[in-house]
């Protein structure tokens, strides 16, 4: 089945959303011990939006636990970094010790190559 986990909206709204889909993206990696994808792209809707799409390692849409997880990371406010922590803490993962490997996307619009670096700075923040 396809899914879209993720978020997507006006891409000027976006770049808080994406640096933290980054962390997130990072945590699942670490959590999972294997590649996660994230991929910057709205192919199909109006040229002033953009989205984030994060993806499991076989190319399947986001564990719906995930999916709670990054909602809550991205809607935590001014308290993401304690709301990040809290997260590990009931995961059990490790700081940024841990390897781990996030491939990232993206697509030809024009705001696409500055929310993926967001997005890589959300990842290299985990």
């Amino acid at each position: 089945a396809y899914g879209t986990a993720g978020f997507r909206g006006d891409a000027a709204s976006l770049p808080f959303v994406i640096y933290r889909c980054g962390i997130v993206a990072g945590l699942r990696a670490q959590h999972c011990q294997d590649r996660v994808g994230l991929m910057i792209t709205a192919s199909h809707n109006p040229a002033s939006d953009n989205g984030v799409k994060l993806v499991e390692s076989d190319g399947s849409m986001l564990s719906a636990a995930w999916e709670v997880i990054a909602t809550r990371i991205v809607n935590a406010g001014r308290e993401v970094q304690s709301t990040v922590d809290q997260v590990r803490r009931e995961l059990g993962v490790e700081s940024s010790s841990t390897q781990f490997c996030v491939f990232v996307g993206r697509d030809t619009r024009a705001s696409s190559r500055a929310l993926c670096d967001l997005a890589k700075n959300g990842i290299k923040d985990v």
